[in-house]
């Protein structure tokens, strides 16, 4: 467990995005992609926070936990190959580690978004494996929950005190919010579909078999590279696995594949100094010059063009 940082740094909320560099401390002027300090906390009303944002934020990748609740209006974020539509009532769960992005929020979209890190959570529980426990945090996990609408008085309860907390210098401030993220993660997960155990995923289910191969993309793209491998995992043959996938999806599994490395890429390009020749090989072209091809050709733009813009 890590040892309790006292000064823990937090963002106000109305300084997110565009202005973020305009008002605050030089010391911590980051953009709202780069929040790479430990101890990250941060609440904001999306209502207040989303007119200093530039929409739509471009595929990237965080380090943190995030989660927010949409009252009103609604918005689309993506997890991996998945697209949500957020609507009014709707919880929204990403773990770290995950290629997301948000590609719309209506203007009278209002709710809460929530960000914190392991460190922050960890800082006060003693159960370090404590956050496994929901699915919604898992990588192959539901992150979508429709709230009853009864249910909607404790949870909004919950956020505005966490908001409150936030906003204000109180004496054990950090346990004090920590405790209250578990208590939304645990009223949360009440109204979370459990996907059912059980012996490998039959091939009569197409949906939930294409559900598993997105899953497995996501977790084995840096390592498998091959359809049959992933046909492998799923106990079915590649033949059936591209039919199902065809059928649920209309793109073949070959392409998601595609579709999956482009991702990864692009996130690469933008979040790391890695060169072009190093991400080629990462994500097994061991031709840089056709990696550079390959990404033109599904991008429509090279890599190099792709790194330069905003």
């Amino acid at each position: 467990m890590k040892k309790l940082n006292k000064n823990i740094q937090t963002l106000h909320p109305r300084v997110i995005g565009a202005e973020i560099k305009k008002k605050l401390p030089a010391g911590l002027r980051k953009d709202i992609h780069d929040f790479s300090q430990p101890d990250i906390f941060i609440i904001t009303r999306i209502e207040e926070s989303a007119p200093y944002i530039e929409f739509p934020i471009k595929l990237h990748r965080r380090d943190q936990f995030e989660f927010l609740l949409i009252t009103e209006g609604h918005a689309i974020r993506t997890k991996g190959l998945n697209s949500y539509r957020l609507n009014k009532n709707s919880l929204f769960f990403l773990p770290p580690g995950q290629i997301t992005s948000t590609e719309f929020v209506s203007e009278d979209c209002k709710g809460y978004f929530c960000m914190f890190d392991a460190a922050f959570f960890y800082s006060f529980s003693r159960e370090n494996n404590y956050l496994d426990r929901f699915s919604f945090f898992q990588t192959e996990g539901d992150p979508l929950i429709a709230l009853p609408q009864e249910s909607m008085r404790d949870i909004l309860f919950l956020l505005n005190k966490l908001y409150n907390e936030f906003m204000e210098a109180t004496v054990n401030k950090q346990d004090i919010a920590a405790t209250l993220i578990r208590a939304v993660l645990l009223e949360a997960d009440k109204y979370q579909t459990i996907p059912k155990e059980g012996p490998p995923i039959t091939p009569a289910i197409p949906v939930e078999l294409v559900r598993k191969y997105k899953y497995l993309l996501n977790k084995y793209l840096l390592s498998k590279k091959s359809l049959k491998e992933y046909a492998d995992l799923l106990f079915v043959s590649p033949n059936h696995l591209n039919k199902c996938v065809k059928e649920v999806t209309g793109k073949t599994a070959g392409m998601l594949i595609v579709d999956m490395q482009l991702l990864e890429a692009k996130v690469l390009l933008k979040q790391t100094d890695l060169t072009v020749s190093q991400i080629a090989g990462r994500l097994g072209f061991y031709d840089s010059s056709y990696f550079s091809r390959f990404f033109k050709k599904n991008a429509g733009v090279t890599p190099f063009t792709y790194r330069k813009t905003s």
